[in-house]
Formats: C-alpha cells, sequence, structure tokens
C-alpha cells in the first residue's frame, strides 16, 4: 500500500483510501457493529491515518453497508451511523485536514430507503462529504438521460431529506462493456462516460466522480465484473479511455 500511495503521488493522483472490511477476530469476521467491534475498527481507522498522514487526504467509512460487501451480512442504517459516529472524530483529531466521506451508498440503498435513513439518522454530521455509487446499467430504462433524471431527483431528495443542499462525490459510477445482460459495446461504454461526465457538471451538488474501474478484471466477454474497465486486462486501451483523456482536458 505505500508503494501504491507514494507511486500515485508522484504521478500527481490523490489517493483516496477505503476504511474496510471485517476483521476475524471481532464480530467473526463481520461488520463491527458491538462496541467493542466498533472500538477495534476505530484503532484500526487512527493507525491507517497516523501512518498515511502527509500523504492520503481523503478516507471513506466502509463501501456499500447495506450490502454483503467483504464477504459479510448487510448492515442496519443505524449500525452504520454509530460506527461512523466513532470513527469520525477518530480521523478528524489525528489529522484535522484528512476529509471523510461517509455513505458509499450503492444504487438499492438509494432507491430502497436506506441513504433516506442515514441521512435522517444525522450521518451529515460524521462526514465530511456524502459519497453514492449510482450505477443503473440493470435498469429497464437506462442510459446517461434516465441517468441524468434520476440524479436530478436525488440531489432534490437529499435537500429535502436535510433541510440543506447535500454536496456528493460519487466514488463509484461506470458502465460494463460485457456481452449479455446489462452489457453495452465498448463504443457505447465509451459514449456514456463521455456523457455522464458533462451531464453531472450541470447538476452543481455532484462535486466528483471516481469511474469504475481502471483495469477488466478478466477476459471473459460474457462476464459483467470482468468489463468495467478503461482498459482491457493486458492494459490495451478501450476507447472509454480515450474518452476520460478528452473529458480530463
Amino acid at each position: 500500500m505505500d508503494q501504491l500511495v507514494d507511486e500515485a503521488l508522484k504521478r500527481n493522483i490523490s489517493p483516496l483510501l477505503i476504511l474496510a472490511y471485517g476483521n476475524q477476530f471481532y464480530e467473526n469476521g463481520g461488520k463491527p457493529f458491538t462496541d467493542e467491534g466498533i472500538w477495534a475498527f476505530t484503532k484500526y481507522a487512527e493507525f491507517v491515518v497516523q501512518h498515511f498522514k502527509g500523504r492520503v487526504s481523503r478516507y471513506e467509512i466502509w463501501n456499500e453497508w447495506e450490502h454483503t460487501t467483504g464477504e459479510t451480512a448487510k448492515g442496519s442504517p443505524e449500525a452504520y451511523v454509530q460506527l461512523a459516529r466513532k470513527v469520525y472524530p477518530a480521523i478528524k483529531k489525528i489529522d484535522p485536514q484528512a476529509e471523510v466521506l461517509v455513505g458509499a451508498v450503492g444504487a438499492t440503498g438509494m432507491k430502497q430507503g436506506y441513504l433516506e435513513r442515514i441521512i435522517r439518522l444525522g450521518i451529515l454530521d460524521y462526514g465530511d462529504m456524502l459519497t453514492l455509487h449510482p450505477y443503473m446499467h440493470c435498469e429497464w430504462l437506462s442510459g446517461p438521460e434516465s441517468w441524468t433524471r434520476w440524479m436530478k431527483r436525488v440531489g432534490e431528495q437529499l435537500e429535502n431529506w436535510s433541510g440543506r443542499p447535500v454536496p456528493v462525490y460519487l466514488t463509484e459510477m461506470g458502465w460494463p462493456s460485457h456481452q449479455g445482460r446489462c452489457g453495452v459495446s465498448e463504443e457505447t461504454q465509451a459514449e456514456y462516460l463521455r456523457k455522464i461526465f458533462k451531464r453531472a457538471r450541470d447538476l452543481p451538488f455532484i462535486k466528483g466522480i471516481w469511474w469504475y474501474d481502471l483495469q477488466n478484471d478478466g477476459n471473459d466477454p460474457a462476464n459483467q465484473e470482468h468489463n468495467f474497465g478503461l482498459v482491457r486486462e493486458d492494459f490495451t486501451e478501450k476507447p472509454s479511455f480515450s474518452a476520460l483523456r478528452e473529458i480530463a482536458r
């Protein structure tokens, strides 16, 4: 991890580290929700932040808590807010300049009440930025136009639930270029990337997008998880890499 962070910094890339997942010595490796588990997770977060202080400026607390990520059971909104309530001040005490990201809510959590619940429970008091993962490649009506309409509604909902405008980072967003259900061609993937970045600029509550992901995870053309990348498994460029290069300029 030290090598990864140092090489990123040499290339003017600002790393975002995700604090996750379970520990075999607490909660049987599951999500931390007891006093002891939360204490242990907080100590882990403190160690990571102290270690990377001065090199890493952003940390995200967990990844899609409402799902089974990290081979853990789905977590409740109440437990997530309780975790953030302890971890956030611990990080800020060590590095007051660090930006602490909370939420990391996937599309299901955004649509089925989890996001609303953590907002109403006060998650915005225990982080510096809310983060979302608004995938929609398996929706019946999908594409940049539908995505833009959905994101506009999300911004309005967040403001309604919290009583104020809520800025967000999209720390995961992408479109798979696999063959089969929910997939698009590599050319369409590039077109969607280009349109989504441009249309996000017209939604001022969106403050940044982390595209998922850099490299294909495998070479099976029919496997969705193998085909999210900007480059193929052998690092040859896909059309979406060129599209993002254009967007970056």
